[in-house]
C-alpha cells in the first residue's frame, strides 16, 4: 500500500475518533502547572518540565496511573489472559514491590496504580475508551490494545495528545512505512514481524531441503504483509510456492483449501492468517491427513493451550509459529519463567505466550528504566530517552530501539516449532535452543 493511502486512512481513523466525543481540556500527568489544550493536528506537545514547588501529579499526587482498554471479553480475551496482560501485570506487581518508581524531580518514589476498560473487542469501543483515558481520566501513561489493527487505529489519537504508545500484541510493515516519515514520533513497537520472521523461516526451509510451500493468508493487512514476505524470500531463495489462497476472518471450513495443498503435494504448508483459522487448518489438517513435512500456523501456534485443543501434545509435535523464547534461552529468560508463573497461580485461563511473554516483559523494564531516566512522567521527556539509543539492561540483555522498533538484535527467536511439549527456537542462529524437526512426525493415529 502506498504511503500517501495510509495517511488517508489514518486521518480518516483519527478524525472519526475525535468525532466520537467532545474534546475537552487537557491535564493529565503532564508535569505543567497550567493544563495545556490537546494540539492541532500534526503539532507536538511542548513537553515542558514541571513548575517549581508543584507537587507531582498534576491529578494523581500519590502515584503514576497507569491506562488502558484491552479486552476483558469477546473475540481477543486470550490475548489478555496470555501474552502481554500477565507480563504487564507481573511487572506492576514487581515495581509496586520496590517501592514503585523513582522521579528525580520529585526526590521520590511513586507506586503505579492501573486504570483498566474492557474494549469488548470492539475497535471503536476502544477508541472511546482510550480518549476517555487521556482526556478525561487524565492517565501518566497508556497501556497498548491488543491486535495489529487496533494498534493502528489507536496510533495517531495517541500521537495526537503526545502519549508515548508502545505497543504490545501487534505490528506491521505499513505502519512502520509512516515511522520511516516521522510521522508518529510516540509510536514505538514491541515485536519483530514478516521483515524478520519470514527470513528466517526461508534459512530454516533451504537448510532443510524443503522445495515447495503451499501459502493460505487472511484477506487482511496482516495476511497481505506476510503473503507478500515470502513470494519475495521464496523467490530469492529458490524456494517454489505451488499455490496460494485467501481466507475471510469468518471462515468455518478449510477443507476446499486443505485438499488443495494435499493434491500439490506442498512439502510446507504456511497459515498467514488469526488464532481461529490456524487451528482450523490444523484440526482439519489432522481429520484429512494432510502430514506436509513443514506445517506452520501464526500466530495463536505460540500459545501452549493448543496441546488442550487439539487434544494432546502428540498432537502438537513438530508444529511451527512466530518468535520464541524458553527457560533454554538465558538464565534471566528461566528466572522470568519461575515468576511468571508463580504470579500466575490460580488463574485458569493463563497460558505462558512463548512468542511474546518475555519481550513484552523487557519493554517495559526499558519503560520503566527511562521513565526514571527522565525522571517525571512527561511523555516528551521519556520519549527523548527513547530517541536518544540508551541502553538498559532487561530480561533480554541490553536492550535499545532502533527506528522506534526494539532492536533486532535483542530478540530472542523468529521462528520455532514444538518439540516435547517445548517451544523451542529453530533460527538458524545462535538463538537456536533445539534444531528443526523436519519433515514434521505424521500426526497420530496416521
Amino acid at each position: 500500500m502506498k504511503k500517501s493511502m495510509i495517511k488517508l486512512i489514518l486521518a480518516c481513523i483519527l478524525i472519526a475518533s475525535l468525532l466520537a466525543s467532545t474534546v475537552i481540556m487537557l491535564t493529565g500527568c503532564n508535569d505543567d502547572s497550567t493544563p495545556p489544550t490537546p494540539p492541532a493536528t500534526g503539532t507536538q506537545p511542548t513537553g515542558d518540565g514541571p513548575d517549581p514547588g508543584q507537587d507531582f501529579p498534576v491529578r494523581h499526587r500519590d502515584y503514576i496511573l497507569f491506562g488502558g482498554a484491552r479486552a476483558q471479553s469477546g473475540g481477543f480475551v486470550v490475548f489478555d489472559q496470555s501474552a502481554f496482560g500477565p507480563s504487564f501485570r507481573l511487572w506492576v506487581d514487581e515495581v509496586n514491590a520496590r517501592g514503585g518508581l523513582y522521579l528525580s524531580n520529585y526526590g521520590r518514589h511513586f507506586p503505579i496504580e492501573v486504570l483498566m476498560y474492557d474494549c469488548t473487542s470492539d475497535l471503536g469501543t476502544m477508541i472511546m475508551l482510550y480518549e476517555r483515558l487521556i482526556v478525561e481520566d487524565q492517565v501518566c501513561f497508556i497501556v497498548p490494545p491488543i491486535g495489529t489493527g487496533f494498534v493502528f487505529a489507536l496510533a495517531p489519537l495517541a500521537n495526537q495528545y503526545g502519549y508515548m504508545f508502545i505497543t504490545g500484541e501487534g505490528g506491521g510493515l505499513s505502519l512502520v512505512e509512516l515511522l520511516e516519515g516521522g510521522d508518529l514520533p510516540y509510536v514505538w513497537f514491541s515485536l519483530n514481524f514478516s521483515e524478520t520472521q519470514v527470513p528466517a523461516l526461508t534459512e530454516i526451509l533451504v537448510e532443510h531441503g524443503i522445495e515447495n510451500a503451499f501459502v493460505m493468508y487472511v484477506e487482511d493487512l496482516h495476511g497481505a504483509e506476510y503473503r507478500n514476505a515470502t513470494f519475495r524470500y521464496f523467490e530469492a531463495a529458490g524456494i517454489e510456492i505451488l499455490g496460494t489462497q485467501a481466507i475471510p476472518v469468518g471462515i468455518t471450513d478449510l477443507t476446499p483449501v486443505i485438499n488443495t495443498a494435499m493434491a500439490l503435494e506442498a512439502q510446507a504448508f504456511l497459515s498467514f492468517a488469526y488464532t481461529a483459522q490456524n487451528h482450523l487448518a490444523a484440526t482439519q489438517s489432522m481429520a484429512l491427513g494432510y502430514n506436509p513435512d513443514v506445517f506452520l500456523i501464526g500466530p495463536g501456534g505460540q500459545f501452549e493451550h493448543i496441546a488442550n485443543l487439539y487434544g494432546g501434545w502428540e498432537y502438537v509435535e513438530g508444529i511451527m509459529s512466530y518468535g520464541g523464547w524458553n527457560e533454554r534461552t538465558s538464565p534471566e529468560a528461566a528466572d522470568f519463567l519461575e515468576r511468571l508463573l508463580a504470579h500466575n497461580v490460580g488463574n485458569p485461563h493463563h497460558y505462558v505466550d512463548w512468542q511474546g511473554g518475555l519481550v513484552f516483559y523487557a519493554v517495559l523494564e526499558y519503560l520503566a528504566q527511562a521513565i526514571e531516566a527522565a525522571g517525571t512522567t512527561d511523555n516528551a521527556a521519556v520519549r527523548a530517552i527513547y530517541e536518544s539509543g540508551a541502553v538498559f539492561e532487561t530480561v533480554l540483555g541490553p536492550t535499545w530501539y532502533e527506528g522506534q522498533r526494539l532492536a533486532r538484535e535483542a530478540f530472542p527467536g523468529n521462528i520455532s516449532q514444538w518439540q516435547n511439549g517445548r517451544y523451542e527456537v529453530i533460527d538458524t542462529s545462535h538463538r537456536r535452543t533445539a534444531d528443526p524437526i523436519i519433515p514434521k512426525p505424521r500426526w497420530p493415529g496416521q
